[in-house]
């Protein structure tokens, strides 16, 4: 089987070599073999990378998805780190969807504020 170069891998995936080093630095690849100094991957790296980018797209954070990948104390298997962070992440987004909410109330309820002064802004009464 071909072994690909970093950068056969960063044209197939999009990311940058410097990310997917970063992400070998953290563990969250793992390390590649080497020829002649230079860094080769299984095919198997592009499904995996793909996987880290979506993980980013949902949220996670680099710490979050090294732990997803390795940390067995949140259960044995991938699928439930998955899930078991999934779930708190889910949790997080409510939280932040809700002071969004919040957020956006106030600007759109600012936007026929006619007040003179903050005494007498009616935003300081809106809840």
């Amino acid at each position: 089987m071909n072994k690909l170069t970093i950068g056969t891998v960063s044209c197939r995936t999009d990311l940058p070599q410097s990310t997917i080093r970063y992400y070998e630095q953290v563990g969250i690849l793992p390390e590649a073999s080497r020829v002649h100094g230079q860094r080769r991957y299984d095919e198997s790296i592009v499904v995996t990378i793909e996987l880290v980018k979506a993980a980013r797209r949902a949220g996670f954070s680099i710490a979050e998805i090294a732990m997803i990948a390795h940390d067995e104390k949140l259960g044995s298997s991938l699928s439930h780190r998955w899930r078991s962070l999934a779930r708190a992440k889910v949790q997080e987004l409510d939280e932040s969807i809700r002071r969004i909410d919040e957020a956006k109330r106030l600007l759109e309820a600012g936007t026929s504020c006619g007040c003179t002064d903050f005494r007498s802004c009616s935003l300081v009464t809106i809840t």
